[in-house]
């Protein structure tokens, strides 16, 4: 069973705005934790990851941008896209800053629900895809850290099911395939560290599938060899 929950943090200290943001977003079946001001938000980022942040401008007690800092100083949520909320168009000054602080794109009060709903349904989709590739990645990782490198080339070496090879084969190409996407669907919702990080699982798996190609040749070369 798919136990993933993507979350959706929503940061307001207006009560009607949050009140507006939940019910347009209700229905889509997502969790969401909502705040009144940035420090909350900062204390609610440090508990769980977020598939998005949904992060007001202008609030008491800690501003959007200085929430955005501290969140991006956490690694749980230090990739994390922000949508900032600004109840007047911003200066290009301040887009700019957002955009620094992991801001992926700005929503200007009152803002479209159909055009939110677009633009989290992108995000929560990509979190969720990632995720799955992520977890796939680590259970590969650490059975082959339990079992060995060399250990698993064997099983390969002695499996005579051609269903064990498809498998073996296919799951570090589906980690590079789907990282791969990732990169190509994404570009301007992601940090360089995730960008990095993509490229850390494609750059695994290929070393992954390519030593198992590798032994495959060697096999067949040597049940060639009279």
């Amino acid at each position: 069973m798919d136990t993933l929950d993507p979350a959706i943090l929503l940061v307001d200290d207006d009560v009607h705005v949050v009140t507006t943001l939940v019910a347009a977003l209700r229905d889509m079946g997502h969790t969401m934790v909502t705040c009144r001001n940035g420090l909350e938000a900062v204390e609610r980022a440090a508990e769980r990851e977020f598939a998005v942040i949904l992060l007001d401008v202008q609030m008491p007690v800690m501003d959007g941008f200085d929430a955005a800092e501290q969140i991006r100083n956490d690694p749980i949520n230090r990739n994390t896209p922000i949508i900032f909320l600004t109840g007047v168009a911003s200066s290009l000054q301040k887009k700019n800053l957002g955009y620094s602080l992991g801001a992926v794109d700005y929503l200007v009060k009152p803002f479209d629900v159909m055009e939110l709903r677009s633009k989290i349904t992108v995000f929560v989709d990509l979190y969720v895809k990632y995720t799955r590739l992520k977890n796939e990645v680590r259970a590969t990782r650490a059975e082959r850290a339990a079992m060995g490198e060399q250990a698993a080339i064997d099983m390969l070496r002695n499996s005579t099911v051609l269903a064990d090879l498809s498998h073996e084969l296919r799951t570090p190409l589906n980690a590079i395939l789907g990282f791969a996407e990732l990169l190509h669907d994404s570009p301007l919702s992601m940090t360089q560290e995730r960008s990095r990080e993509y490229l850390g699982y494609i750059i695994d798996s290929s070393t992954h599938l390519l030593n198992l190609v590798g032994d495959v040749e060697r096999r067949a070369a040597h049940e060639q060899t009279p």
